[in-house]
């Protein structure tokens, strides 16, 4: 149990002293793992339950260009257009107070952009107060009007925008300045992963049209494209989670997989046996195990004791995936920097260099440009179709 001390205030409602349906009427919570927020089977059915009638739903959700799903089952969106329904949720409630974790991570540019220009109608519609935590600050820097600085639970600042983003020495120390690492050019090995003319049909709903890509050793792949467009479904196709209905999938051994809600691959209640479970089911020597545990501890920073549950999505990001690098031959990593702040991005992306200098093959889902342009390799999926496969911009 929490303790806590002094007092908050919404639409002069002392939180504490306020029954929490009164309160749902006037703040609206999105949290960093959308699923969690959705509670209807179907599109329209959810929007539904926030929204003041029928053309309100239907409004928000094409905001969030989504309107077109309102049958779709919500088990069956991506992890974006999950984002994309909260949000619309959000949008559409009658709450005069919106506060927003991570909102953009899982979004694709358009996406960030129809969220913004929502918020923007929104505000436009009804005085509303909106605070947003992201780490895609570049596209808030314009539309805020102010910044509010938390360090070690303890409001520290509490700037004009021009102010913050304009000081670099901000943007470093609240971990905010863009990665800049990059990899050296190689020439990429044998295909350890490869398909050809994949079709995948799931629910009745052919996703993939014919997928041809390979993965190669030693090589780092982009993989990007529009939310539900099937960048996920042909990785996890690719990894052996899902079989084809048609084409062929090869692998020269192991793929690992590192999925997008990273709750989804906890197994156990603690960090020191999450690391252990892989290499305990593979039958590893008692000694190599350790080894394995305590690499994994020492890259995440995390308490052996800890429970997964209990930690930020962040941190169980960082764990899945340690704990996925189980003797693959190549991994995928869905938006593995999502949520993280720019010491987290950098973890990862070092892991990243240790397994292609290990001659192991990556391919990285994600929606982050400057990540995708240090990638070896560029591959855009739109409409269960490969669309580009080469270099990414500005990389001959």
């Amino acid at each position: 149990m929490g303790e806590f001390k002094g007092r908050v205030t919404i639409s002069g409602m002392i939180t504490h002293e306020t029954p929490l349906s009164d309160l749902c009427g006037a703040v609206r919570f999105v949290a960093p793992d959308p699923f969690s927020s959705i509670h209807g089977l179907t599109v329209g059915q959810e929007i539904s339950f926030l929204a003041e009638d029928e053309n309100g739903a239907r409004e928000a959700l094409e905001s969030m260009g989504i309107a077109h799903l309102w049958d779709r089952e919500t088990t069956k969106l991506s992890g974006g257009q999950q984002v994309r329904l909260v949000l619309a949720g959000a949008l559409a409630c009658s709450a005069n107070v919106l506060l927003l974790d991570s909102p953009m991570q899982e979004l694709d540019p358009e996406g960030r952009v129809a969220f913004i220009d929502a918020l923007g109608i929104l505000r436009q519609k009804r005085a509303c107060t909106v605070v947003v935590a992201d780490p895609f600050w570049s596209e808030l820097k314009d539309y805020a009007d102010r910044v509010l600085v938390l360090d070690g639970g303890k409001l520290t600042a509490d700037l004009l925008p021009q102010d913050f983003f304009g000081a670099r020495t901000h943007l470093a120390a609240c971990n905010l300045l863009p990665y800049t690492g990059e990899f050296a050019d190689r020439e990429p090995g044998e295909a350890v992963a490869l398909m050809k003319g994949v079709h995948v049909v799931l629910g009745g709903r052919e996703i993939l049209h014919g997928i041809d890509f390979a993965l190669r050793s030693g090589e780092l792949v982009a993989i990007m494209g529009p939310n539900g467009s099937g960048k996920t479904t042909a990785m996890l196709t690719l990894a052996g989670a899902i079989a084809p209905a048609r084409g062929e999938v090869s692998r020269a051994g192991r793929a690992g997989f590192v999925f997008q809600n990273p709750y989804l691959q906890t197994a156990t209640m603690t960090v020191g046996e999450e690391l252990a479970f892989g290499p305990k089911i593979l039958q590893w020597p008692q000694e190599e195990i350790e080894g394995f545990v305590g690499s994994g501890l020492a890259w995440t920073g995390l308490d052996p004791a800890a429970c997964p549950l209990d930690l930020h999505p962040a941190q169980v990001r960082l764990l899945a995936t340690a704990s996925s690098n189980v003797h693959v031959s190549a991994l995928v990593l869905d938006e593995p920097t999502i949520g993280l702040d720019t010491e987290g991005v950098h973890k990862v992306m070092d892991l990243v260099g240790v397994l292609l200098q290990e001659g192991k093959a990556v391919a990285i889902i994600t929606h982050d440009e400057q990540i995708a342009s240090v990638a070896n390799r560029l591959v855009v999926i739109n409409d269960g179709q490969v669309s580009y496969d080469g270099p990414p911009p500005g990389r001959s």
